[in-house]
């Protein structure tokens, strides 16, 4: 008899009360397919290919919990936003009907928060410092987080 060196791998695994129907679990992956922050359906078909292809668990990659701080250039789904919500609601559904189970990897991109720091002047970040801006390549700012923004970002991270 052949000795498999991952033994469980296609097997069932329980984890809290979320039933998996194997051990394969996507890594999270930036969303393809982004028109103004909202999943396209070239971006949802991506997500349900790999639900389709046998993965237990498809995580949806860079989500940002705040527009208003952590807006930054690049492919981010913005959770912030109805239509973005929407879009994620289908999305689930697709990638649950062929029994994975969805998640999202939420995100908060200061201090490189490049877009916010244009839109409202306030870059924050665990501590002060400046970092390359994204767009121009010059100084972006980045401010001490208050304990104001603190409070905001834990809201939006349990919004989120």
């Amino acid at each position: 008899m052949t000795q498999r060196k991952y033994p469980h791998l296609f097997t069932p695994i329980i984890l809290g009360n979320t039933y998996f129907r194997n051990r394969l679990f996507a890594a999270p992956q930036g969303p393809t397919g982004l028109v103004s922050g909202v999943m396209s359906e070239e971006g949802m078909a991506f997500y349900e290919r790999k639900a389709q292809g046998g993965f237990a668990n498809v995580v949806i990659g860079d989500a940002i919990v705040d527009s208003k701080y952590a807006n930054s250039p690049g492919p981010h789904i913005k959770l912030d936003g109805f239509q973005g919500i929407i879009q994620l609601h289908r999305l689930t559904e697709r990638i649950s009907r062929h029994g994975a189970v969805a998640s999202i990897e939420l995100n908060h991109c200061a201090p490189y928060a490049a877009i916010s720091f244009r839109e409202c002047g306030k870059n924050y970040g665990a501590y002060a410092r400046s970092v390359p801006d994204d767009m121009t390549g010059g100084p972006n700012i980045v401010e001490e987080m208050p304990e104001e923004v603190i409070e905001y970002t834990i809201q939006k991270y349990a919004q989120s």
